[in-house]
């Protein structure tokens, strides 16, 4: 004897605004120095990298004119994820570091 019960699953979160597919990391993996390729941003953008537990290791803010660069040399080998987060926009992108 079973039951089935009808039930709707919604999503919620942080909508992206379509530009994740936009924003570009060269070259990834790297091994500190990159190009983040911000084409169509004109306001001010905090870039946050954060490691693996999630931990701020870098912040910037800067008026991208189509790219950004960013010298991560310092941060040891690993992944990391890079926030960019304009006035109306949020994207999150994943790098590598590789000396």
């Amino acid at each position: 004897d079973s039951t089935a019960d009808n039930f709707c699953i919604e999503s919620t979160g942080i909508r992206e605004n379509g530009r994740e597919g936009t924003v570009q990391i060269f070259p990834n993996p790297g091994n500190g120095s990159f190009e983040v390729m911000l084409p169509g941003v004109t306001d001010e953008a905090v870039l946050t990298v954060r490691d693996a537990l999630g931990r701020d290791v870098f912040t910037a803010k800067d008026r991208p004119s189509g790219a950004v660069h960013l010298d991560l040399g310092f941060l040891p080998n690993g992944t990391y994820s890079l926030e960019v987060r304009t006035t109306n926009d949020r994207v999150v992108k994943q790098l590598s570091i590789v000396h």
